[in-house]
């Protein structure tokens, strides 16, 4: 290489050398990114997150689901207190409707002086009772078995049971089966306050057993009075010289010119033997 040549290689590498230093410090390369660096650029990260976040809610609560969740519990609670208070106006109602059935003691003396009879018992009158201590076979006594048409009585209602009653006194049906059955047709007058309960039966006709039908006129026996209480709140026991009269139902059927009383029990004699006792009356008449 010539010397003219050289030189000018020489002051071309010189020209390179002092140029491409420049080239770094110009900023081509990036430099990695500090500590503090990063936690801004993760902070940054999150805000943005957040921000959805926000925006995701704000979204929810401009499309009302929030607030139709909220109104529907209100207007379950609505529906909860408007069952509560059709409840209560129903109990409301039956208590109404049970005080416009017997009222007061005024009411229920009104009502039995309504319902008392100073008739006899008569065999066809109690067809009801025979096939009730029968089991029931027969229908008769569906008034008094179906507890969608009947009413039990008890001491609360003492009041509207006092009066003249029909009554009628019969063997048992197992006795009757093998001795045959003695029927006696009277009647009763109660006189009970809740607590105390007397019962005078006032005998009137007897039939005894057997194909003659024989009869026997009973007008002349002086009254039993029998006198107990009330056992519970259904029940009573009464007692006298001839023996205990224990009435252990009392109901009611039917209303207005169609409302009849019944009572059943069992008469005991002092001699042992057990008979059935029932009473009836009505305002339809019989």
């Amino acid at each position: 290489m010539k010397r003219k040549e050289f030189s000018l290689f020489l002051v071309t590498l010189l020209t390179l050398a002092l140029v491409l230093p420049g080239c770094g410090a110009s900023g081509v390369t990036a430099e990695a990114p500090g500590e503090e660096d990063s936690e801004e650029y993760e902070a940054a990260e999150w805000d943005g997150e957040d921000e959805d976040w926000d925006e995701d809610w704000e979204e929810v609560e401009e499309d009302g689901d929030g607030e139709k969740e909220e109104d529907g519990d209100e207007e379950d609670d609505e529906d909860w207190d408007e069952d509560w208070e059709e409840v209560d106006s129903d109990e409301n109602d039956n208590d109404n409707d049970e005080e416009e059935d017997w009222g007061d003691d005024e009411d229920l003396s009104a009502h039995a002086k309504e319902m008392s009879t100073d008739e006899n018992a008569f065999a066809t009158e109690f067809d009801w009772f025979l096939d009730y201590i029968s089991g029931g076979k027969y229908g008769f006594c569906d008034m008094i078995m179906d507890e969608a048409q009947r009413e039990r009585l008890t001491s609360q209602e003492a009041d509207g049971l006092n009066g003249g009653w029909k009554c009628f006194i019969t063997t048992d049906p197992e006795t009757a089966k093998k001795e045959g059955s003695v029927d006696r047709y009277l009647h009763a007058d109660i006189d009970t306050d809740g607590d105390d309960f007397k019962i005078t039966l006032k005998w009137w006709l007897v039939n005894f057993p057997g194909s003659d039908g024989t009869k026997e006129d009973e007008t002349g026996t002086p009254d039993e009075t029998f006198k107990g209480s009330w056992d519970s709140d259904e029940t009573v026991h009464t007692a006298s010289e001839l023996g205990n009269v224990d009435i252990t139902e009392f109901y009611e059927s039917g209303e207005g010119d169609e409302c009849e009383q019944y009572a059943i029990g069992k008469f005991q004699w002092n001699s042992g033997e057990v008979d059935y006792i029932g009473l009836m009356r009505g305002t339809r008449g019989w």
